[in-house]
């Protein structure tokens, strides 16, 4: 497993980061526990969850972190990790297009991560969503305000809009405040359907946001990283039944046919699997990008950590984005 720091931060981490949402689907005794042993035995210390990920199946239940809570203190890990977790998602059963981001909905979403996590401090807190009502300064205020009572070690935001980031770190710069460190947002090698480019108010990656992280070095999270087994599934004989509903409405594009297309060519001449490719992508990047894995099985945590050592070239990633030599 590779590691790399987070600019800004005193967080070293590794290069893959562990996607919580997979707990949200498997109950305490079950496959929750060996994932976790999977990927920490693999060399993992980086796991990210949310507030909100099992809300969806049982309403006010934060499952993925109770589990990934208990697992940490089932192992005695807490301090030998680093943990992530966000909050400020709109409720996903009652309210899903109603925007959570002002500081008593982030305080009281922090309070129940610190108690379902087991833990007196969150090392790195993300926003969830963004609410474009809220100037951005006031939320770095209160954000800077959690930072000082001791809850969170460093901020970041998921899905947010490039002028907001922004904006927000004008703010911090101009008050002398803590800034945005991260921002975690839908990213893979492969180029989203622009029928779903602003999906459920998420944010993907763009050129101007990608030139903005190249100038200042602001870590990258891509969730979605895999294109939802797009790639994989379709180099290994797959078709477009093989694919969710998801990933054809995201990613059945003939322009990502073509990026198919030079993922294998590059898979032969580099001996690597195209899976390990979509994961390898991130490494060769002039930035920090860490990807989240999917994948709920062991099977599939297994063939995503092939790709921890991976180092591609920025000559591969040209390559792979354009088809440039």
């Amino acid at each position: 497993m590779r590691y790399l720091d987070i600019p800004g931060t005193g967080l070293t981490v590794s290069s893959l980061c562990f996607g919580g949402g997979v707990l949200s689907y498997e109950d305490y005794s079950g496959q929750c526990f060996e994932l976790l042993d999977l990927f920490y035995a693999a060399g993992g210390t980086f796991f990210d969850t949310a507030n909100v990920y099992g809300k969806h199946f049982l309403p006010n239940i934060n499952t993925s972190e109770i589990m990934l809570g208990r697992w940490l203190r089932a192992r005695r890990l807490r301090n030998k990790v680093v943990v992530a977790t966000k909050g400020g998602h709109p409720d996903p059963v009652n309210s899903p297009d109603t925007m959570r981001l002002h500081g008593a909905e982030i305080a009281s979403d922090l309070e129940e991560s610190l108690w379902a996590l087991q833990c007196d401090s969150i090392d790195f807190y993300w926003l969830h969503r963004d609410d474009e009502n809220i100037p951005a300064g006031e939320i770095i205020e209160y954000m800077n305000e959690f930072r000082k009572q001791g809850k969170i070690r460093y901020f970041g935001v998921s899905n947010w809009k490039l002028p907001r980031i922004l904006a927000g770190n004008a703010y911090a710069a101009e008050h002398g405040l803590e800034p945005i460190r991260g921002s975690q947002l839908l990213w893979n090698c492969g180029r989203l359907s622009p029928a779903h480019v602003d999906w459920r108010h998420c944010a993907a990656m763009d050129a101007d946001m990608k030139k903005m992280h190249e100038t200042t070095g602001m870590v990258a999270l891509a969730y979605e990283a895999q294109a939802r087994g797009f790639f994989t599934k379709m180099a290994t004989g797959g078709d477009e039944n093989s694919l969710g509903q998801m990933a054809r409405e995201h990613y059945l594009t003939p322009e990502n046919f073509e990026i198919l297309e030079r993922l294998k060519l590059l898979s032969k001449e580099l001996r690597l699997t195209v899976s390990q490719l979509v994961l390898g992508y991130f490494t060769g990047q002039k930035f920090a990008a860490i990807p989240i894995p999917g994948g709920r099985r062991a099977e599939q945590l297994k063939d995503s950590l092939t790709a921890a050592d991976l180092q591609l070239s920025e000559a591969d990633i040209r390559f792979i984005d354009t088809g440039e030599r």
